[in-house]
């Protein structure tokens, strides 16, 4: 019998399935602090990073989070970007936020060097964007702090009676984006000269190792929901995860947080506009 918990459909193409350009690179703040998993696929925080100069970062609740938790703001964020670096920070409604260098504890994501707060006079829009502005000479990264973290922001307003706040943090990304920490280079091997007098036998030239690039992937999420079964958005949600690199392949699996909230749910029919002669097979991962 086939397990519907972990349907995966697997497209295999015989041409390229998508090449796709960002502008940006779009995240998501979804994974919730350990002893608030309750709210684990409710809070949802877009996180939209400009690759060139000028550089921001623009953070807002998500329309889903929004439709479970009307009175739902983003009121912290933590990261350890150097104040030197953050230009200012202001939200939709034209307010400038404090950004104060100092060591402050996200539950169960570690402690960050800078904190961006909205300030006790400024009342926040649970719809408004909040844009860090980050000078021309960024280094486009942000560090990780000790416990491995990017980045974190506390939402306040959730829960039955909207006087309950958890953190987020860096859930998944949407394409590869300038946000990680350099990587140690990589000690380059040695390549033997070759000897001055000329051998009996040539040796063969000794190669450089190739060293593989990973391939690119693009990650999407399905979760719009059709018009009368609204009821049901927020809680249905497939990635879409798709190889234009090397495999041709879109890869489709319900999220973890569906499954949970539909042990029954699985997948039984896919619509698309790929014509039928670019697509070589469709196979489940029984």
């Amino acid at each position: 019998m086939k397990n519907t918990k972990l349907k995966i459909a697997l497209i295999t193409a015989v041409m390229l399935f998508l090449s796709i350009g960002f502008a940006s690179a779009a995240c998501y703040l979804n994974d919730v602090q350990e002893d608030s998993i309750e709210y684990e696929g409710y809070l949802n925080v877009s996180l939209d990073v400009s690759t060139s100069a000028p550089y921001t970062a623009e953070m807002m609740l998500t329309d889903e989070t929004q439709a479970f938790f009307p009175d739902a703001t983003i009121e912290t964020i933590l990261l350890n970007v150097p104040v030197d670096q953050i230009e200012s920070v202001t939200d939709a409604e034209g307010n400038e936020w404090e950004v104060n260098e100092i060591s402050e504890e996200a539950d169960g994501f570690g402690i960050f060097n800078v904190s961006i707060d909205s300030g006790d006079d400024v009342e926040i829009d649970p719809a408004t964007t909040i844009t860090i502005n980050l000078v021309d000479t960024w280094d486009q990264s942000f560090p990780r702090n000790d416990a491995g973290y990017l980045i974190a922001t506390e939402i306040n307003g959730i829960g039955e009676d909207a006087d309950d706040s958890a953190w987020v943090t860096l859930g998944f990304c949407e394409a590869p984006a300038p946000i990680v920490d350099e990587e140690e280079p990589i000690e380059e091997v040695p390549v033997e000269e070759p000897p001055v007098e000329e051998p009996p036998v040539e040796e063969p030239p000794v190669e450089e190792p190739q060293v593989e690039e990973p391939a690119e992937e693009t990650v999407c999420y399905l979760n719009v929901v059709q018009e009368d079964k609204s009821e049901f958005e927020g809680q249905l949600n497939a990635t879409l995860i798709i190889d234009n690199e090397t495999e041709n392949t879109a890869e489709i699996e319900l999220a973890n947080e569906t499954l949970e909230e539909f042990q029954e749910a699985q997948m039984n029919r896919i619509l698309l506009n790929v014509p039928v002669d670019q697509i070589e097979s469709v196979t489940d991962a029984d």
